[in-house]
């Protein structure tokens, strides 16, 4: 296996969660992830990219953060709740 397969390997076990300790190491300690990166920015430079394709990312982003928040208000919510019944409970 050459170089360049074993580092393609090494982002594909990244992006699957299939490093083991060591090769994450290795990784942490590589250029190899940026000089991917800027490799696709150069191949890709001269491509436009769409708007619609940057919105649909950014609602999902979007998305994401807000479904984040509607878990977190209900919990406070609760233990709001949670401590006024045990002021009750122990003053009453």
């Amino acid at each position: 296996m050459n170089k360049s397969n074993k580092e393609t390997n090494l982002i594909k076990k990244l992006l699957a969660d299939q490093l083991d300790k060591k090769e994450r190491k290795k990784l942490y300690y590589s250029n190899l992830i940026e000089k991917q990166m800027r490799k696709q920015w150069k191949e890709n430079k001269n491509i436009p990219v769409e708007n619609e394709i940057g919105n649909k990312i950014w609602d999902k982003i979007e998305n994401q953060c807000i479904k984040v928040h509607k878990r977190i208000v209900p919990l406070e919510l609760w233990y709001i709740a949670a401590s006024v019944a045990l002021v009750l409970i122990v003053g009453g």
